[in-house]
């Protein structure tokens, strides 16, 4: 039993060897049995509290409400609290309570999650909380803690797609890497080229997407020097839409028509052996035809003709006038 209860107004008196007591209620006097115990009243502990806190920033995404988790460690490294975000980035450590002055370190982090989606912060803040006594009272002040925020980026798990053609040539046999075609992007920016193979099959490269978004592209044909083959103009164009689908990018590719490119081929006439010999004996065949002079041409060989023939017809004159000199 409890001898000292103030609210009823018990007395009580030290002899030394008891300890008597006066119940006022009924008047009655006690005395306890064997060495006394004095009550000894404490004086009333001083404490204060203080309540750490921080935010958190997502980028790429919303945040959700419990999505990552951060820890409170003492000066010795030791982890005293932990604790989520809430939907607005809020970090909210528990309150500590102090009761003596002094200086109190603490660090805080963020415990690294598991998902390949996100780029964690990886900082640690140092935060010393000062007690101090002012007036008879404990206060609380802090240093460090004012600017701790944690940057974290969300970036899905990307993807890739390869764009692919026909190729189709009449005329003659298709070869392997016979034609080029262009890749072109929104832009008009040939961003691949590409050749078919032997099948006429034509793949272009991978092309890789880390970011949601409408991609538009064109597939045509390199026009190629041969006066022999007949180039397809036409040109085929490509919508791809990306979408994240849980963490991860996945690329639709939607075509405005199935990309076929056609080409022909159309081969020169050579003449052959028995073409020319057929040729050379026809031409032997046609009469010759006479080639006349021109009039200045015939005027000049006509005056050599006759200055020839006057010539000859004096000569023989000559020689008949001699002839008949010697008869006689």
């Amino acid at each position: 039993m409890d001898i000292l209860d103030p609210e009823r107004g018990i007395d009580d008196e030290d002899t030394g060897a008891k300890l008597y007591y006066t119940d006022p209620h009924n008047q009655k006097r006690y005395d306890t049995v064997g060495t006394p115990k004095l009550a000894v009243n404490p004086p009333a502990v001083k404490s204060t509290r203080y309540q750490i806190q921080a935010e958190k920033l997502l980028s790429g995404r919303s945040l959700l409400a419990g999505e990552f988790t951060f820890e409170l460690l003492d000066s010795a490294g030791g982890v005293i609290q932990t604790v989520q975000n809430d939907a607005s980035g809020k970090i909210v450590f528990s309150p500590i309570t102090y009761t003596h002055t002094g200086d109190y370190d603490y660090t805080v982090r963020e415990k690294v999650g598991l998902d390949k989606t996100i780029d964690y912060d990886a900082a640690n803040y140092k935060v010393t909380v000062s007690i101090k006594e002012e007036a008879g009272n404990l206060v609380a002040t802090a240093t460090g803690d004012a600017a701790i925020q944690f940057k974290n980026s969300y970036q899905p798990l990307g993807t890739e797609i390869h764009l692919q053609a026909t190729k189709e040539l009449v005329g003659k046999k298709l070869t392997d890497q016979e034609f080029t075609f262009e890749l072109v992007n929104a832009s008009n920016q040939i961003i691949q080229t590409a050749k078919n193979d032997a099948s006429g099959q034509i793949r272009f490269d991978k092309l890789a997407y880390t970011e949601t978004g409408s991609y538009d592209y064109t597939i045509r044909e390199k026009a190629g020097g041969d006066s022999q083959i007949t180039y397809d103009t036409k040109s085929y164009k490509i919508h791809v839409e990306v979408s994240d689908q849980k963490g991860k990018l996945v690329a639709s590719v939607s075509y405005e028509q199935k990309p076929k490119f056609k080409n022909i081929y159309l081969e020169e006439k050579r003449s052959s052996s028995k073409d020319n010999e057929l040729k050379d004996l026809t031409e032997k065949k046609r009469p010759q035809k006479k080639i006349l002079p021109k009039a200045g041409e015939f005027n000049k060989t006509a005056a050599i003709v006759i200055g020839i023939g006057l010539i000859l017809v004096g000569f023989v004159t000559l020689l008949m006038r001699k002839v008949k000199r010697n008869r006689k």
